[in-house]
């Protein structure tokens, strides 16, 4: 998708909004344990900062969401350059709660920039 902006519009937005930081444990793999499941492995914590507002729920039906579960959009540009298309979603630690962000074909594509999505998975 292309953009109208000669510029980083997410990335100039956030220099104004305020941003919080989270915490985030990048998939590597996934393999068998030694009870026979299929197990994913994360990477160590790393911190990044960026702005986390919640799925409105007046649009869960036309994302195809689920009603019984709790969502975030996550706009930080440092995290999303770190992100790989082909991997399976990361671990994202924020509020006293972890998510799993979603794949990145269902991801939001505007003015540019990738808007993460992802689904609460834990609630700490």
């Amino acid at each position: 998708m292309g953009s109208n902006f000669g510029f980083n519009l997410l990335a100039t937005v956030q220099t104004v909004i305020g941003n919080q930081s989270f915490q985030v444990e990048s998939w590597v793999t996934s393999g068998i344990n030694a009870i026979g499941y299929n197990v994913d492995q994360y990477g160590p914590l790393i911190t990044y900062s960026g702005n986390i507002q919640p799925v409105d729920r007046d649009i869960y039906k036309e994302l195809g969401l689920d009603f019984s579960k709790n969502y975030i959009e996550i706009y930080s540009v440092p995290y999303i350059n770190t992100l790989n298309r082909d991997d399976n979603g990361d671990r994202i630690y924020w509020n006293n709660n972890v998510y799993k962000a979603f794949p990145l074909s269902r991801w939001a594509e505007a003015d540019n920039y990738c808007i993460v999505r992802a689904v609460q998975i834990i609630n700490a």
